[in-house]
């Protein structure tokens, strides 16, 4: 399940990360957000809650990237354990990433 977060003062972040732990379902729900604040503060309650940064701007991405995982190896372990989606404005970048791993592994 992907909660799309929106910026708002009254939405109690606190409430969402223990609603999603109460229920069992961390490892079953991303948190999409659009600020860096957000990403931080739902990272700071739970850590192992899965995020995906809404990213308005191009300048926003190392901000976004700063502020959680999102490295070469990550994405890599995420492709060989067989994701089954990455969400990405740099698709040449992914096919050669995906082509690598291929070329490595003997796919």
């Amino acid at each position: 399940m992907l909660l799309d977060i929106k910026v708002s003062p009254v939405l109690d972040k606190k409430k969402v990360v223990r609603l999603t732990e109460k229920h069992g379902a961390v490892l079953d729900v991303i948190v999409g957000v659009r600020t860096i604040d957000d990403l931080k503060e739902i990272r700071s309650l739970n850590p192992n809650i899965r995020t995906l940064g809404f990213i308005k701007k191009v300048d926003y991405i190392e901000g976004f990237a700063a502020a959680g995982p999102a490295s070469r190896e990550e994405l890599e372990e995420l492709i060989v354990h067989g994701v089954s989606g990455i969400l990405t404005a740099k698709p040449t970048i992914m096919q050669q990433l995906v082509a690598d791993i291929r070329k490595a592994r003997g796919f």
